[in-house]
Parts: structure tokens; C-alpha cells; sequence
């Protein structure tokens, strides 16, 4: 995978970095960025969801920020639906959050 995001892409990765993240019922994960203060190494952030019987009450959406030229905000809310795949930037202005979850979120995160 990495050779396929250095040819294609032209990132400089030089590793991965993967986690399966399972949220519970009522667990969620606060706002936060994908890059670490001191370090640029991220280059990028990937997820895929697996949650083959999710309905929209059972909550977990991945809620994306986007800062505004005015100061202001919007953000949009990705569904966490069977084989649903997320790929962005990492960068320091690209924040994120899973909503609260009613029903158990399954996905594999790099």
C-alpha cells in the first residue's frame, strides 16, 4: 500500500501505522487532529467502516471541520456504513470527531 501512495501520489511514506478500532455502546471520539504538534510524518489518514448492520440510530457518524475564511465553521457527517472507505490529508487544519454511538462501530484506521 505504501508503494501505491508513493507512485501515485507522490508522498514520501516510509511507513503505516494500523489500528481496528471497535467503539461501544456510548463511546465516541473527541475532536482531534491527525498530525502530532512537533512531527509532519502523517501524511495521510484512512478508514474503513465494517458495520454491516448500522442504521442511522445507531449513531458514530465521523463528523469532518472545515474552517471558513469568515472565521466561521461547517462540518459534514460521513456515515459509518458497511465497506464505506475515508481517505484525507493529514494536516493541521483538517479536525475530526466520532459522534456518540448507540450501536457498536467497527473499522480498521491508518
Amino acid at each position: 500500500m505504501i508503494q501505491y501512495f508513493n507512485r501515485s501520489l507522490y508522498l514520501g511514506i516510509r511507513d503505516m501505522e494500523l489500528h481496528f478500532a471497535v467503539y461501544p455502546v456510548g463511546a465516541f471520539y473527541k475532536r482531534h487532529l491527525d498530525v502530532f504538534q512537533h512531527t509532519r510524518a502523517r501524511k495521510i489518514s484512512i478508514i474503513c467502516y465494517l458495520n454491516f448492520e448500522w442504521v442511522p440510530e445507531d449513531g458514530g457518524q465521523l463528523r469532518l471541520y472545515f474552517p471558513q475564511e469568515d472565521g466561521t465553521e461547517q462540518h459534514t457527517d460521513i456515515l459509518p456504513l458497511a465497506a464505506a472507505w475515508f481517505a484525507s490529508t493529514a494536516r493541521a487544519s483538517n479536525t475530526k470527531s466520532c459522534l456518540p454511538d448507540d450501536g457498536d462501530t467497527a473499522s480498521p484506521v491508518g
